[in-house]
């Protein structure tokens, strides 16, 4: 409906401006102003400028007006038009459910850590059975297969539920201070795969925890 209406808007003012011109090229005419060459007292020249500008700037408006207003409904809506690179089939249908979503996806305050089969207690299978991969993430009192879109300050992660963790990682988030943490308190916990190598990138960094808005649908 907003696409339609602002088409519509859009065209209305092509219409305004479009007499406009023809009517400020035939005065022109008449009264024989002094441009030349003579060929721009010609209204259809105008007319031409007037449509190519038009038709090179709709598309700009549609596209906008076609993006949802919810930010990680827009990032879907991005990645399944490929602005992120190409999209595994399980990318493609978590972006798809994201966009086609009812009502905006529950919105935590999380706090976000990152594992792999190397720590200890972990192997490579999850909870769920399924074999670890960079699709996964452990959460507590979340069905198999869950939805999460994760905003790190690098952009957006979409993983699903196929782990789970210690129930004490909750408090954890929620009481950093009497963990002898400086990091702000979060809602929930969410616990990210990351590789091997990614982990060992992520040392480099010194960076293998947040608290950052994650998105569950």
């Amino acid at each position: 409906m907003m696409t339609v209406t602002i088409v519509l808007v859009a065209a209305y003012i092509a219409l305004i401006c479009t007499v406009s011109i023809v009517g400020f090229a035939w005065f022109l005419r008449g009264v024989g102003f002094w441009l030349r060459p003579p060929v721009l007292f010609s209204p259809w020249l105008w007319l031409l400028i007037w449509v190519c500008f038009f038709a090179a700037f709709l598309p700009t408006v549609t596209d906008a007006a076609e993006l949802p207003s919810n930010p990680v409904q827009r990032c879907a809506a991005k990645a399944l038009a490929g602005e992120f690179g190409e999209l595994e089939q399980w990318q493609r249908q978590g972006y798809t459910k994201l966009l086609y979503l009812d009502k905006p996806p529950t919105e935590k305050l999380a706090w976000i850590t990152v594992y792999n089969e190397n720590d200890p207690g972990c192997n490579e299978t999850g909870a769920s059975g399924r074999h670890v991969s960079h699709r996964m993430a452990a959460m507590i009192d979340k069905p198999w297969a869950t939805w999460v879109l994760v905003d790190l300050d690098t952009g957006y992660q979409l993983r699903q539920i196929f782990d789970t963790g210690s129930r004490r990682n909750i408090w954890r988030a929620q009481n950093p201070k009497k963990c002898g943490s400086s990091r702000p308190p979060a809602q929930t916990w969410i616990d990210l795969y990351y590789s091997p190598a990614a982990m060992r990138t992520l040392k480099e960094k010194h960076n293998q925890s947040w608290v950052r808005p994650i998105f569950i649908f």
